[in-house]
């Protein structure tokens, strides 16, 4: 294999999969995987990889490291989806990611003073949330 394609596609991931001539029976269902920002994955398929079609390039970029594996990184939060075709134009694989910051995110009430907190093994204030800030203020409801 001399060269691999690597697309980024809004709507158009459909459109490749259709020209490319595979049928939803051919491939498992979508499959869904999560990355935090700045972290890569790899993905290896028992074929070799000719295409790759990613929704959105600002949420996660695709790459191959060898003709059979996928490398994917997080680069923002946010969700798309990846679309791997074989040479033969068959889908080898279809992939719903997610790019998520890590841990659950928590917000603490003293009062009327809240508090954000991101929370993995510990619960450590987020970092650029205000460390406290007034309730929104109560509105009236006029019938």
């Amino acid at each position: 294999m001399d060269m691999v394609r690597i697309t980024c596609a809004g709507g158009l991931a459909f459109l490749a999969v259709w020209m490319a001539g595979a049928s939803a029976a051919e491939v498992d269902a979508t499959r869904t995987l999560t990355l935090a920002p700045g972290e890569a994955r790899i993905e290896r398929y028992d074929r070799e990889i000719e295409t790759i079609v990613v929704g959105n390039a600002e949420v996660v970029v695709a790459s191959v490291a060898r003709s059979d594996a996928l490398v994917l990184t997080g680069l923002a939060e946010g969700a798309t989806n990846a679309i791997v075709l074989a040479e033969d134009g068959d889908e080898i694989d279809r992939i719903a990611l997610r790019v998520a910051a890590p841990g659950a995110r928590v917000v603490l009430w003293h009062g009327l003073e809240r508090e954000a907190h991101r929370c993995d093994r510990r619960c450590a204030p987020e970092e650029g949330a205000p460390a406290s800030r007034p309730a929104p203020a109560a509105q009236a409801v006029a019938e």
